[in-house]
């Protein structure tokens, strides 16, 4: 069985043309589980993240912003919830 590499990142975007957003809004959604309007927890491979980052940034401009910060593995395991929601995990299903 081979070891899968799955970090775990919250990307906080704010795009500044509707349509643009949308689109950005959609491409995260599909990555990764919505924390609240313009943050996403994204569990992905190093890989998966780069083909994101490139997906994203065809619909950015001047003044749009994205950022993303890795959650390392000591961080994650201190991280607190609370009300309503999961931290987000390794996907249920994987498509290859």
């Amino acid at each position: 069985m081979t070891t899968v590499d799955v970090g775990l990142y919250v990307v906080v975007w704010q795009v500044r043309d509707p349509a643009r957003a949308r689109r950005v809004r959609d491409i995260l959604r599909f990555a990764g589980q919505p924390v609240r309007s313009g943050v996403v927890e994204v569990a992905a491979t190093p890989t998966r993240m780069r083909q994101l980052q490139e997906q994203i940034g065809v619909h950015l401009r001047d003044g749009d912003t994205v950022r993303i910060y890795p959650v390392c593995r000591s961080c994650r395991r201190g991280v607190r919830l609370f009300g309503d929601g999961d931290l987000a995990g390794l996907p249920v299903v994987w498509i290859i």
